[in-house]
């Protein structure tokens, strides 16, 4: 295993896709991870008799937009600590390294209670405000108030992650992912169908195996980081609120929060779109049948985008270190190096999805109306999946450079100028139903590709974003 040291050499000196892979595995095999615990969840509920898993996966895909604005508070903050974390780490600053790292572990806990508290106490009245059919409303409702009591420790583990990600240490977090998934995959069956004695609580089961596996890895989290066993170390000083810091920090990561937080407002804008389709098929509602096969093709679709996330991921250090150093032509030619093996991963996932579908879908649900939508909505969005390998990379490419800006204009041409329109446009005005959704959201992958590449095209990025002073442990950024 390469030290954070070498890391860093290949990452400044040496081949940048090497860098790529070798920052990129673990972050891939972490999210892979974090993956699981969904993944987990949809298969054991898929399992419970037929009538109720459709149900209980359609809840669990209405309560998920919910969760995952809260979540993109933690994500896109976290952003800022992996930009700061990383450049000081180019420049040689390693005691402000410790002092980003405290500053993000504050902010989080104190963003995160918030957040837990609003969600467990609105969460009825979003919920019911969506308008799926009562009995997959009233399941969303009490598996989303268990997640939110687990949005703390969500926050720490994804804050400790995204620290480690901006030193060069994306080794450390997947094992800790590992371990408590581990634990998840436990807990799920004997939670959901009540196995050694306890009782059987069903997608409320799911929900409180979650809660008990993130409670672990946050305190593993934070006890790597107290203990410096991460190669950061964030002491009682480090935690102490520095408002010049927190300020530079909300400055950086507002811009990327809002984007992630407008794309999830996105989602739950587009449950709303499924749950007003109209009309019956064998007297189910159709809108319960294309969520459910929404929730198990999206989760096989966010599977295969897990190895470029792992490369933009990667691509936020290397441009961050980079520009660190003072190797700005560097930081832009790793865009598209990366954006290029990207877009040929996500080409061969596409041809598996069009030839595999059936069999992947019977893998997590019985029922055959789910599984007949959810080939047809693999098949449509495998068309635009490689193209936003090209819209993911230059996100990661304006993280690092610390324009997280563009990010937001970005993720906000992609869904709320291309994909919801052309989604409602095509499945309620032309009446094509869920298939016209699936239709929307694979030419708006195109569209936003193209967007990408022209704002990478066009904006500077240079030394003057970092300041002028680049000297080893001299480092004012200015962002």
């Amino acid at each position: 295993m390469r030290s954070p040291k070498e890391v860093q050499n290949e990452i400044i000196n040496g081949n940048v896709i090497k860098a790529a892979f070798i920052l990129g595995w673990p972050m891939m095999v972490t999210s892979l991870m974090q993956s699981g615990y969904n993944l987990a969840d949809m298969f054991w509920v898929g399992h419970l008799p037929e009538g109720e898993s459709m149900i209980a996966i359609a809840a669990m895909n209405v309560s998920w937009p919910l969760i995952f604005i809260f979540m993109s508070l933690a994500m896109g903050f976290g952003t800022a600590g992996t930009a700061l974390v990383s450049q000081y780490t180019g420049a040689g600053n390693r005691k402000m390294v410790d002092r980003v790292a405290g500053q993000m572990v504050f902010f989080s806990v104190v963003v995160s209670f918030t957040m837990a508290v609003l969600g467990f106490f609105f969460v009825d009245e979003i919920v019911e405000f969506i308008g799926a059919d009562p009995q997959v409303t009233r399941m969303a409702i009490d598996y989303a108030r268990v997640i939110f009591l687990s949005l703390p420790f969500m926050f720490l583990s994804i804050v400790f992650s995204m620290i480690l990600r901006g030193w060069g240490n994306t080794v450390t977090p997947m094992w800790i992912n590992g371990l408590t998934l581990t634990l998840n995959i436990i807990l799920d069956p004997i939670m959901i169908f009540g196995w050694f004695g306890f009782p059987a609580m069903g997608i409320v089961g799911a929900a409180i195996a979650t809660l008990l596996s993130r409670m672990l890895s946050a305190a593993i989290a934070m006890y790597w980081l107290y203990a410096g066993k991460a190669d950061i170390r964030v002491r009682k000083k480090d935690v102490n609120p520095d408002m010049n810091l927190i300020k530079k920090i909300i400055r950086i990561g507002t811009p990327m929060s809002l984007a992630m937080t407008f794309t999830a407002i996105g989602f739950f804008v587009m449950m709303l779109i499924i749950a007003a389709i109209p009309g019956y098929t064998n007297g189910i509602p159709n809108s319960r049948i294309a969520m459910s096969a929404y929730g198990i093709g999206n989760r096989m679709v966010n599977l295969t985008f897990i190895i470029v996330d792992g490369l933009a991921f990667s691509l936020t250090t290397i441009v961050g270190q980079n520009i660190g150093a003072g190797k700005i032509e560097r930081a832009k030619e790793s865009y598209w190096k990366v954006g290029g093996i990207s877009f040929a991963i996500l080409w061969g996932f596409s041809a598996i999805f069009f030839l595999f579908a059936e069999q992947i879908l019977a893998f997590f649900t019985n029922d055959p109306l789910v599984i007949e939508n959810g080939v047809v909505f693999m098949s449509i969005i495998a068309l635009g999946m490689p193209f936003f390998s090209i819209f993911r990379a230059s996100m990661g490419y304006f993280n690092g450079s610390g324009r997280t800006e563009f990010n937001l204009i970005m993720s906000t041409i992609r869904l709320w100028g291309l994909r919801l329109p052309l989604c409602y446009s095509f499945s309620l005005i032309f009446g094509l139903g869920s298939t016209g959704i699936w239709y929307g959201m694979a030419i708006s992958n195109m569209l936003s590709a193209a967007v990408g590449i022209i704002l990478v095209s066009v904006i500077k990025i240079d030394s003057s974003m970092i300041g002028k002073g680049r000297k080893r442990g001299k480092m004012p950024i200015k962002m």
